[in-house]
């Protein structure tokens, strides 16, 4: 039992840790997209 409220308890977190590295992730591609925009924008 103490196994399985201990998971409950982590839970909220690994999807607010997942959610924020997707937000990352999301970012970096935007920026890598804006970068490779600009460049090829003469």
């Amino acid at each position: 039992m103490e196994t399985s409220k201990k998971d409950l308890h982590l839970l909220p977190l690994r999807e607010k840790q997942s959610v924020f590295k997707t937000k990352i992730l999301i970012k970096n591609i935007f920026a890598e997209k804006t970068k490779f925009s600009i460049f090829a924008d003469p």
